[in-house]
């Protein structure tokens, strides 16, 4: 008998076969009408693979708990704020000399400060308030943060990472006087944008509801930087706040110094000026009788200026008044218009006149000249003192403009 030892070629399928079921009959081909797989025997299947499921498993296990354990932790800091809408308040007397107050409130104040908390501008004051761009623990959280790094910093202890120097150029830390940032360059405005959007990030603004309270929440892995944060920010928007409301009083009172320094200067000219004439015409110059002019005139100058000066505040403080009162109770209730005399003559004159009609309508009709008469005098009246109010308030600020 000879020994058949040629190569045949087989299917994929067959390739495929494990190398016990080679030995075994090829299988029957199943037919048309055969009935669909049962759950028992995915459940063969799930058997017969069941140790590389289980390694799955706990190779899954494994690295999600690793993960878990070399993440931070997350501290959260809440500080809580109130934003309050001031009174803005004109005071102005009427006919009885009783204050009147005059109130204006703004609808958009809420929602305006509540963007305010959320803006870059802020973001960068606490910032550089706190040194949180040369501080490496603000940033160092997001550091290393793959599974590679993760069970190396499981296994081996992490080094400390040194504190960077500063370096030419760097950013500097401002103080209180300086919270506007403007003195920075470009350059350092763009260093400072990862601790920016790293801070807004972790920032939340929560208000309380049916109430004037912030909540400012300010998460990070560091506890001290979280409140620090927090604080900090309700702090440097108060401030911010206070230096807005003031804002105009403090150029009103740059002003006004400007004005004083030039008027002391002024005098300082004509105080040069009078010595140099009495050197020219021989005159006296030492502590005699009649050597006491310069004080004089200098206390008349100041006494005028502060004259003047005040009657600048009157004149600003009257047309100010009168045109809010304009604006929220109308024109006649101006303290100015109600207290002034041609208004009062021209209101009695119009009740003299009316009174004079009634009498002449009870003999004569509506026809008769006489009542015709004092109808066009009631007329010119009621014109005239529609006319006067609007020339008061022009008054007031001719007033207030000639004294700027």
């Amino acid at each position: 008998m000879m020994q058949d030892n040629r190569l045949l070629p087989l299917s994929s399928e067959t390739l495929d076969r494990p190398l016990r079921d080679l030995a075994q009959p090829a299988p029957v081909v199943a037919s048309a009408t055969q009935e669909p797989a049962h759950l028992r025997e995915y459940l063969a299947v799930i058997l017969k693979r069941k140790w590389l499921i289980l390694s799955l498993m706990v190779v899954i296990t494994s690295l999600v708990a690793i993960q878990m354990y070399r993440l931070p932790s997350q501290y959260e800091a809440v500080t809580q704020i109130q934003i309050e809408q001031k009174q803005r308040s004109v005071v102005s007397t009427n006919r009885g000399g009783d204050a009147v107050l005059i109130r204006g409130n703004d609808p958009n104040y809420w929602n305006t400060q509540l963007q305010k908390l959320k803006t870059q501008k802020l973001a960068r004051q606490v910032i550089l308030r706190l040194d949180l761009q040369n501080n490496p623990a603000f940033l160092g959280a997001s550091r290393g943060t793959g599974i590679i790094a993760g069970l190396r910093r499981v296994v081996t202890r992490e080094r400390a990472t040194p504190t960077p120097q500063a370096e030419a150029g760097g950013v500097p830390v401002l103080n209180d006087a300086e919270l506007t940032a403007d003195q920075l360059t470009p350059e350092q405005a763009q260093k400072l944008e990862p601790f920016e959007d790293a801070l807004r990030e972790n920032l939340v603004i929560d208000p309380v509801e049916r109430t004037n309270l912030v909540e400012i929440h300010f998460v990070h892995t560091d506890p001290q930087i979280a409140a620090n944060v927090a604080n900090t920010m309700a702090t440097v928007f108060r401030e911010n706040d206070i230096r807005e409301e003031t804002q105009g009083s403090q150029k009103a009172e740059d002003i006004l110094a400007n004005q004083i320094i030039d008027l002391q200067a002024r005098v300082q000219a004509n105080e040069q000026k009078r010595i140099h004439y009495k050197e020219e015409n021989n005159l006296p110059l030492g502590p005699k009788q009649g050597q006491d002019l310069t004080a004089a005139q200098l206390g008349n100058y100041l006494a005028q200026m502060q004259a003047a000066e005040q009657e600048r505040k009157q004149a600003e403080a009257d047309y100010k008044s009168a045109i809010q009162t304009q604006q929220s109770d109308g024109i006649w209730s101006v303290p100015q218009v109600q207290a002034d005399k041609d208004v009062q003559r021209l209101r009695e004159k119009i009740g003299d006149l009316k009174e004079k009609r009634r009498a002449l309508r009870v003999n004569y009709t509506e026809e008769w000249g006489e009542v015709k008469k004092v109808d066009e005098q009631i007329k010119q009246a009621e014109e005239d003192l529609a006319k006067r109010p609007s020339e008061i308030v022009a008054g007031l600020k001719n007033r207030f403009e000639s004294h700027r």
